[in-house]
C-alpha cells in the first residue's frame, strides 16, 4: 500500500526591515524557519542570518516580523512519528533506506539543485 501524504508548506520569503507576515499552517503540523539572510522575531525568540527555528504550532498560524531586510525559508508538515536514521544530510526511517539514498546520491539518481539567489 502506498503511503499517504498530508498537505505540507515550502516558502522562501523577503521582509523589509519593520515587515511583518502572518503564514497559515495547518493544526498540528510542525514548523521551520529558516533565515537566509537578516533577521526575525519569532513567538520561539530572535533569528539571526543562519539561524534555524523549529515550532510545535498549537494555533493555525506562525507570525514572523523582520528586525532588518530579511529573507526566509519556512517548511511545515504533520510530524511522521516514525524512527529516523540520519548521515550527513541524508534522513530517511532505517539504515537501509539510508544507505539506497547515499547511493542514489552518488550515481546522481537525485538530479542536481542549481539556484541563485539575487
Amino acid at each position: 500500500m502506498a503511503p499517504t501524504y498530508s498537505p505540507q508548506l515550502l516558502l522562501r520569503g523577503e521582509l523589509d526591515k519593520d515587515g511583518d507576515v502572518h503564514i497559515p499552517i495547518s493544526v498540528g503540523f510542525n514548523v521551520l524557519v529558516y533565515v537566509l539572510e537578516g533577521s526575525l522575531k519569532t513567538s520561539g525568540g530572535q533569528l539571526f542570518t543562519k539561524d534555524m527555528g523549529v515550532y510545535n504550532i498549537d494555533g493555525d498560524a506562525i507570525q514572523l516580523n523582520a528586525t532588518a531586510n530579511t529573507r526566509y525559508i519556512v517548511l511545515s508538515g504533520e510530524p511522521l512519528n516514525e524512527p529516523v536514521a540520519q548521515y550527513g544530510p541524508f534522513v530517511m526511517s532505517d539504515q537501509t533506506q539510508l544507505m539506497q539514498a547515499v547511493r542514489d546520491s552518488q550515481i546522481g539518481k537525485m538530479g542536481i539543485l542549481i539556484e541563485e539567489f539575487d
